[in-house]
């Protein structure tokens, strides 16, 4: 007598991926308001700004690219510079390129940082660069020698695309910048020779 039969027992695998009732799902490349990069300091209106969010910052003022100049309140050549920076700001506008300035003055200049770019016809928020400053220094561009000012270009995809090590006239800039806001390829480099014994 043989053995008897049965039919086959199908079993059925249910995969639940359950999730967390408190969890929510972010958004990929979630990018704060402007306002929010950096962290803060003693003085609400000045964000310390780590080499690395630079880009962060191009892609969240959300234009064609932007600007950053690097510079101090001590720095004579910075200061001479800062009128072209805002001639840039105000003659392409944020639909086009940003200007953003990031100031590399000790924490004890902090407060008075406001007042004085608001002469230049710069608002808030205000960026100081985060320390260590060689950190800073090779998160922006390897080939910094630590002199300033200097300016750089961004796209709006954080990724850098000209460097200008040194102080630069609009007559130098504006063709570049141009070229970039009509979709040609910029990617570039321009270092200055330093006279012995500057240091601004």
């Amino acid at each position: 007598m043989g053995m008897p039969r049965t039919k086959p027992v199908v079993l059925s695998v249910l995969i639940c991926a359950c999730k967390n009732p408190g969890h929510q799902d972010e958004p990929e490349n979630i990018i704060p308001p402007p306002r929010e990069i950096g962290a803060r300091t003693t003085n609400a209106q000045v964000r310390l700004l780590q080499g690395i969010e630079v880009g962060h910052l191009s892609r969240a003022l959300r234009g064609k690219g932007t600007v950053v100049n690097v510079w101090a309140t001590w720095c004579n050549s910075c200061k001479g510079e800062l009128p072209a920076m805002q001639w840039l700001a105000s003659h392409y506008g944020p639909s086009a390129l940003n200007v953003a300035l990031v100031s590399v003055d000790e924490p004890e200049a902090y407060d008075r940082l406001p007042a004085w770019l608001k002469t230049f016809g710069f608002g808030q928020p205000i960026w100081v660069a985060a320390r260590p400053l060689g950190e800073f220094k090779w998160e922006l561009a390897k080939s910094w020698k630590g002199n300033i000012p200097i300016t750089l270009l961004f796209d709006n995809q954080g990724r850098r695309r000209f460097f200008w090590d040194g102080p630069v006239a609009l007559a130098e800039i504006t063709p570049i910048l141009e070229d970039f806001l009509a979709g040609k390829v910029v990617d570039g480099e321009r270092h200055y020779a330093l006279s012995a014994g500057t240091t601004e």
